[in-house]
């Protein structure tokens, strides 16, 4: 399984949350999508949650502790795991931000 790592516009604040994905997708920190590839993944959370999102990386262009100390404070805000090839089965964690 390989990472996928959604982030959102700097825009959204714990103040001015997103407006269709709520306070869980903001710019202090980011999504991860578990899945077989890259494609797969993005594929996953576009299905689930549509294009709402800045950018997305892979696991080359993304390191998890150099993002969160320098721009991404609140490090992963939910994790989606992918269970089966049609998305239909996903396994979601929600992290508390108090």
């Amino acid at each position: 399984m390989a990472t996928t790592y959604f982030t959102f516009g700097i825009e959204h604040t714990y103040s001015n949350p997103h407006p269709t994905l709520g306070p869980l997708a903001v710019s202090e920190g980011w999504w991860e999508v578990m899945g077989p590839e890259y494609n797969a993944a993005v594929n996953i959370f576009q299905k689930l949650f549509g294009t709402a999102y800045a950018f997305s990386y892979d696991e080359a262009n993304f390191d998890p502790e150099v993002k969160k100390a320098k721009y991404y404070p609140a490090g992963c805000l939910r994790r989606i795991e992918f269970i089966d090839s049609a998305a239909n089965y996903y396994h979601e964690d929600h992290y508390d931000l108090g």
